[in-house]
């Protein structure tokens, strides 16, 4: 669907972004069971009950496959480095190592994806606001 990759080196901060976006919709019932710092996200974008419900299902659509995303770069994280200390072939290293550059592709994919579908449930003025609070956690 998307042709365009996005840099492994800024994966972290989606992620910080995404989590951070993820947190606020944690609970519809935002008033009695929120944390002071979720309840100040969901003031200072000023989130509707709909988009707290529509982000919360977003957050849900994707976490199990990014959490499967992630263990597996964890394993392969792991098993490449074992591959390096041990008795490993150059051919089996570069094999597990083309591996782990797809699935971080996938992995910055599917944040981007999600990055999207929560962006669709702002305004222009709450993307507005997003987009200089991700663009400051850049610096």
């Amino acid at each position: 669907m998307f042709n365009f990759p996005i840099p492994i080196s800024l994966l972290p901060f989606y992620a910080i972004a995404l989590l951070s976006l993820g947190d606020i919709v944690a609970s519809v019932n935002y008033r009695d069971t929120a944390s002071p710092e979720i309840k100040s996200y969901i003031q200072k974008y000023h989130l509707t009950p709909e988009q707290i419900q529509s982000l919360s299902q977003i957050q849900n659509q994707y976490a199990k496959q990014l959490q499967q995303l992630n263990q597996e770069l964890k394993q392969d994280e792991k098993e490449l480095t074992e591959m390096m200390m041990g008795e490993a072939s150059p051919e089996e290293i570069s094999i597990k190592y083309d591996r782990l550059q797809i699935l971080k592709q996938q992995a910055a994919q599917l944040y981007l994806k999600k990055f999207l579908a929560i962006r669709q449930v702002l305004t222009i003025d709450q993307r507005r606001q997003f987009g200089e609070a991700f663009s400051s956690s850049l610096r």
